[in-house]
């Protein structure tokens, strides 16, 4: 089942991450818009300590136990004379300019968002679980949606905040950066986009797919 001619097709980076997974999953849940199930404990774990993490940024509790070695961050970030956003929802078009409302394109959410200095914006994402190598690819794909929307920032630094193990990751990226970037993504969507045929593509994953036959779903596998 492919989208139909003139529908508005937006993209996230787990729209994406799930059709290069597994194009009958992506039919499934976006184009056929089956009911996926609920979180799992894992994940619901990680849904748990993101919004215990909001409350406190937003001064309505204290910094939660769970956040660990970022503890003090929190604690800084909160006392910070430092515009800061919380689970900010950053929107693009297809030229990847920003849109404030109406239809847009590219849609992200940023857990935190800080500008600390004229010209630099840093981005925390807080893991719990596994350091994965595809974690790169969001911190490029997050700084550069900041870039785009922000023209005036020069460098973005991002830190992804591995609760679970006690480690931050930071990368930094600069201007130089972003038309490849640009390519690279705009190319991976486009075959998203074009796709008419959905086939299952098993693998390690469809032990916790939802949609798999062992689990009562609509797919062989």
């Amino acid at each position: 089942m492919a989208p139909s001619r003139g529908h508005k097709v937006t993209w996230s980076l787990n729209r994406l991450k799930t059709f290069e997974t597994c194009h009958a999953k992506f039919d499934y849940q976006y184009n056929q818009k089956l009911d996926r199930g609920s979180a799992g404990p894992a994940a619901q774990r990680g849904i748990d300590i993101h919004r215990a993490i909001e409350e406190s940024l937003h001064g309505r509790s204290d910094v939660p136990s769970e956040s660990g070695h970022v503890a003090d961050t929190i604690q800084a970030v909160r006392i910070s004379a430092a515009p800061f956003y919380i689970e900010y929802n950053l929107h693009l078009d297809r030229d990847w300019k920003r849109v404030i409302t109406g239809d847009y394109w590219y849609h992200g959410v940023l857990d935190l968002l800080i500008f600390p200095e004229p010209g630099q914006a840093v981005i925390r994402d807080w893991k719990t679980g596994r350091i994965y190598p595809d974690h790169d690819q969001q911190k490029e794909l997050y700084s550069l949606a900041v870039f785009c929307a922000f023209p005036e920032v020069q460098e973005v630094v991002t830190h992804w905040d591995y609760l679970d193990q006690g480690k931050t990751v930071t990368r930094t990226f600069l201007p130089w950066m972003v038309e490849p970037a640009k390519e690279r993504w705009t190319n991976r969507v486009r075959r998203m986009e074009e796709a008419t045929e959905f086939i299952p593509m098993p693998g390690y994953g469809c032990r916790w797919c939802n949609y798999s036959n062992s689990k009562g779903g609509p797919c062989r596998f």
